[in-house]
């Protein structure tokens, strides 16, 4: 089992490898704590392929979280309410402008 992690202060986010083709993507921070982290996504694939996913991830949270925003229960949460769901971070087919214009223009 390989693991791969990403410092993306104040969380960490880890790839693990579960099996050949079956990747986990978890959150690890401070509402989540080391024992209950918060699983994001599992990806179908292999790991080298799940790493590229994961790094877009993180570079979306660092985004997130110089907007104001924390990750709460699979959600990026402002605290003027405004929430989008962390699959929008995930989403391969989203530019990081089109991303951050999201955040920008999520609804309270």
């Amino acid at each position: 089992m390989r693991t791969k992690q990403w410092d993306c202060d104040p969380y960490r986010v880890v790839l693990i490898e579960q099996t050949q083709d079956l990747c986990e993507l978890l959150v690890i921070g401070p509402l989540h704590g080391e024992s209950h982290p918060n699983s994001i996504s599992q990806f179908h694939d292999t790991f080298d392929s799940s790493i590229k996913r994961s790094e877009k991830f993180v570079r979306n949270v660092a985004d997130a979280i110089k907007m104001g925003f924390s990750i709460m229960d699979r959600y990026f949460r402002h605290e003027d309410g405004r929430e989008i769901h962390v699959s929008n971070a995930l989403d391969t087919d989203r530019s990081q402008d089109n991303f951050i214009s999201l955040l920008g223009n999520s609804g309270a």
